[in-house]
């Protein structure tokens, strides 16, 4: 569940080509999302393409440690970047470890930083997921957003020694600590190729730090609101398996966004030789993309904040489940309003009003939630079929119901 409050600040944004409304911009850089570009991104550097380096040609099949193809990696997205006409550098934060960053200036607010990142490590094997999937979204997110002129200043960053307990993001963190930089909001991505019940489903890991509970369900509401085809799953208290974690060690908001890590459906081929892109969903892949750069343009341009009162909660509500047909998962949202405490059920019923299940029975304050619910449940032995679908929520003399159609 997800308690969250969002002020959302709009800005009139000039790309180089015309004024847009934020919602514009948006749209627009979600259609610029190329499955191409980042395949063949994940290509080169779990070492399926050749990469020309120093007028050779060689393949990048190990990002482990200092080896050389980790520093050829290294080079490699150094250039990327610096394609995009950002100013790549080189953070060498000690003899067998570098960080590879660029810093896109805000055009309203360039103190206020916003950070979208990735490892680019691995552990001896092509990496293809662990974690070229997510250094591919990041540079596309440099390719896009770089011909944008945003709000606030986006740091675009690939870490080093992930793999070896987070070191690379640890000194990059403490780095803008003692910069005093004001770190906004962070979007981590690690994992995000591999669906294989083809569900959609998209984890963003979150902990009580700084306001990383409200960024976790603005991604949440953006991904309803340009309908993109995931079905994003908030966990809480999330992982510190990745670097995202040293953030939240300076306590700034920060998330993580993976395939299912929790939810039974995580890569089989971790840290093997078999982490190779053909077992890549790639719809998955491109739409996990989409999110994250979508999220990262959304966020450098408005306030998240999670002490405002200025989204006072009136009424108790319950909200049409997203997506919607779904199919086998779906997000449902209800709100408790202010000054209040009280018993809440949430239950899905059937078309003769039979109870298939209690997704929430307990005493809850004021906020807004969010639960998932999935057409099988392997505990209590239900699997839906096709068909329209009844949510209840009940608290007090409140009650609403609200129907959902399962496609199989």
């Amino acid at each position: 569940m997800i308690k969250s409050k969002i002020i959302l600040a709009l800005f009139i944004l000039i790309n180089n080509h015309a004024a847009q409304n934020s919602s514009d911009l948006i749209t627009n850089i979600l259609s610029e999302v190329n499955i191409d570009t980042l395949k063949k991104t994940v290509q080169i550097l779990s070492g399926e393409l050749l990469y020309n380096y120093n007028s050779s040609q060689v393949y990048i099949t190990n990002r482990g440690g200092k080896s050389t193809e980790n520093v050829i990696a290294g080079d490699f997205i150094g250039k990327k970047l610096n394609s995009f006409g950002l100013s790549a550098q080189s953070h060498d934060y000690r003899s067998n470890g570098r960080n590879i960053f660029a810093i896109q200036p805000g055009v309203a607010n360039s103190t206020e930083v916003y950070i979208i990142c990735a490892h680019y490590d691995n552990v001896n094997n092509p990496g293809a997921d662990d974690n070229a999937s997510g250094t591919a979204a990041v540079l596309e997110a440099a390719r896009i957003l770089s011909q944008y002129n945003l709000s606030c200043s986006i740091i675009y960053v690939l870490f080093d020694e992930e793999e070896s307990g987070l070191i690379g993001s640890s000194f990059f963190s403490e780095k803008l600590h003692n910069e005093s930089q004001q770190v906004k909001g962070v979007i981590n991505l690690d994992m995000i190729g591999y669906d294989g019940n083809n569900n959609h489903a998209v984890e963003i890991h979150t902990q009580e730090r700084g306001n990383s509970i409200d960024l976790a369900d603005h991604i949440l509401r953006l991904c309803k609101e340009y309908r993109i085809d995931l079905a994003p799953v908030i966990i809480n208290p999330g992982t510190n398996r990745s670097d995202h974690a040293s953030f939240w060690n300076y306590g700034w908001s920060a998330v993580l966004l993976i395939e299912e890590l929790y939810g039974g459906d995580f890569n089989p081929y971790y840290h093997s030789l078999d982490d190779v892109i053909s077992f890549f969903n790639m719809d998955y892949f491109y739409n996990c993309a989409r999110l994250a750069i979508a999220s990262i343009a959304s966020i450098a341009n408005e306030t998240i904040t999670g002490n405002s009162t200025d989204l006072r909660i009136e009424n108790f509500s319950l909200k049409q489940n997203f997506p919607n047909p779904f199919n086998p998962g779906t997000v449902i949202e209800y709100s408790v309003p202010d000054n209040t405490h009280t018993l809440v059920t949430l239950k899905i019923y059937d078309l003769l009003g039979r109870e298939i299940t209690t997704l929430v029975n307990e005493e809850t304050g004021p906020g807004n939630y969010s639960v998932n619910f999935k057409a099988y449940d392997g505990l209590t032995g239900y699997t839906l079929s096709s068909g329209l679908y009844l949510y209840t929520l009940r608290a007090g003399e409140y009650s609403e119901t609200k129907k959902m159609i399962l496609v199989r």
